[in-house]
């Protein structure tokens, strides 16, 4: 695999404010990663659940990293629910005009496989087919694996498919660990940023405005048709106070396998002490008052 995490000096584009989207699948250290660019204390945040924009300095430089919410590693795009692709399609609103890059993490030190490196093509491009002018893998791991190790880990099938990743943003890769605070190494990813947005003319990404229309305004509808249910909902408990809801009588199944309790239920509804009753062979149904309620409960033998 081709080495990564160096770059050169030579024609830098320099950028006196980062901005940066973190991408990657559901524990591939996204938030530990931005927690390592800015120097923040590892607190072990709750999973993502949307894009949470982070602001502070890292190499001297303001650094603005939006983290997003994770899709599961080997699953496609197709199984992703549509509120967590439209928060990764939104993610590029969070630091406008828009990112310098974006990073597609990768945990170094657990297999990956090739529906993994589809179902992170797949989500990636979801911002646009363009967006790999704009990417840097950034490969992460703790600090129990040894770098040494970390170039065994990669051989086989992984490396390959990894390799993939990496030519598609144009072999642009960067290495680093997660446990702890790298300056140089958050040093020599900012740098590699800077290469970048150089080769691409001084330019970062720019969404296409009427894919982020098409979302926001999806995102909307689904959001207002939320309200309505819910003041539906409210509504009908407002109703439901006034008048007396009192069931005359309630009908209940009870099914489960041997030994499942089911003559134990029976009991407690009808508030009968245990009689040592025999296994239920046959349906039995019983009926009975509580609670000036008339009840029927019928169960079946036992699977």
């Amino acid at each position: 695999m081709a080495s990564c995490g160096s770059s050169s000096q030579f024609g830098l584009q320099f950028i006196s404010e980062f901005r940066i989207v973190l991408m990657g699948n559901r524990g591939a250290g996204k938030t530990s990663l931005a927690n390592t660019i800015l120097r923040r204390p590892s607190t072990f945040p709750e999973r993502t659940g949307q894009c949470v924009k982070i602001r502070g300095v890292a190499a001297g430089r303001l650094v603005t990293v939006v983290d997003t919410p994770g899709w599961w590693k080997n699953f496609p795009i197709s199984e992703t629910p549509e509120v967590l692709k439209q928060e990764l399609v939104l993610s590029v609103t969070h630091c406008q005009p828009g990112p310098h890059a974006v990073l597609l993490v990768v945990r170094l030190d657990s297999a990956y496989k090739d529906r993994a490196r589809r179902a992170a093509q797949e989500h990636l491009e979801l911002l646009g087919k363009d967006v790999w002018l704009h990417a840097v893998v950034v490969f992460t791991y703790s600090d129990g694996m040894q770098d040494r190790a970390v170039e065994r880990h990669l051989g086989g099938e992984g490396e390959a498919l990894l390799q993939g990743l990496v030519d598609r943003c144009g072999s642009r890769c960067h290495v680093l660990s997660i446990d702890h605070h790298s300056a140089s190494g958050v040093t020599a990813l900012l740098e590699a940023i800077e290469e970048m947005v150089s080769s691409n003319g001084g330019f970062f990404y720019e969404a296409n405005p009427g894919r982020l229309h098409e979302v926001t305004r999806a995102r909307r509808v689904a959001e207002e048709s939320a309200t309505k249910r819910k003041m539906m909902v409210q509504e009908q408990r407002g109703i439901q106070k006034g008048h007396d809801c009192t069931l005359p009588s309630v009908s209940m199944v009870l099914v489960g396998y041997r030994r499942a309790g089911k003559t134990s239920v029976r009991n407690a509804v009808f508030g009968r002490g245990s009689s040592g009753d025999k296994r239920t062979s046959q349906c039995v149904r019983t009926q009975g008052e509580v609670a000036d309620i008339h009840i029927t409960v019928q169960w079946a033998f036992g699977i």
